[in-house]
């Protein structure tokens, strides 16, 4: 988990993560009438964030369970 390798591979998924929240929020913004209760801009951002956030903790728990040093739960054989 100390590695450059296991904190770029956390980024990446992070950063996929975010942008996927991002888009289901402003999806559900533009659907709706939830982004009137705090703003389309914020309600985006806040929903990227805990995505990102989520990610990294999910990489985190997963740093031993797939192949060592990795974000990730799958072992390759």
């Amino acid at each position: 988990m100390f590695t450059s390798y296991f904190w770029k591979g956390a980024l990446e998924r992070a950063g996929k993560t975010a942008a996927q929240f991002a888009l289901g929020a402003l999806g559900a913004t533009v659907f709706t009438d939830v982004g009137e209760v705090v703003g389309t801009g914020q309600a985006v951002g806040f929903a990227a964030l805990f995505g990102a956030v989520a990610s990294i903790l999910t990489s985190i728990a997963s740093v031993d369970v797939g192949d060592r040093g990795t974000p990730s739960i799958v072992r390759e054989y």
